[in-house]
């Protein structure tokens, strides 16, 4: 926790990856699912940024409806943190998109950061991606919705 540059903070709400990681378990809890990992990513191409988080989780056969657990995770998000609540109510952040990832992509991603020098004793996933290629990556690597059943939870 509190490594350097894993701040999410689009417009002064200052997510920290505690409360992105509270969140998260929270969220998981409800989807009744194993969170394997997570990472983060800001999307500026709308009119307003977003965050978006990409899980794999250990049970994707569990998945009831992305729509669902989206927003489970969106209300968890802004229990764990008042102010991202704040900047979403105030139309200053674009509610956040889950991006859920085929299982094995975070072993992937870690093997891809070894090849990229880091060692082996040391790599650890980013918490907040800015490198548009591993972001690619992931994206490349999600659960395309047509292939989430959407029930109803």
């Amino acid at each position: 926790l509190y490594r350097k540059g894993q701040l999410l903070n689009l417009t002064g709400e200052k997510t920290q990856e505690t409360a992105v990681l509270a969140a998260l378990k929270n969220a998981a809890g409800q989807w009744g699912c194993d969170l394997v990992d997570y990472t983060t990513a800001v999307d500026l191409n709308g009119s307003l940024g977003k965050y978006v988080i990409f899980v794999e989780v250990g049970n994707s056969e569990k998945i009831t409806g992305i729509t669902s657990w989206q927003g489970i995770l969106q209300k968890a998000l802004e229990e764990s943190n008042p102010r991202y609540r704040a900047a979403v109510e105030a139309r200053r952040v674009e509610g956040l998109q889950l991006e859920v990832v085929q299982p094995g992509t975070f072993e992937r991603l870690q093997r891809e950061l070894m090849l990229r020098g880091a060692s082996a004793n040391q790599v650890k996933v980013p918490r907040v991606l800015k490198d548009e290629s591993l972001i690619s990556f992931l994206s490349e690597s999600t659960l395309k919705v047509g292939n989430i059943n959407e029930r109803k939870l």
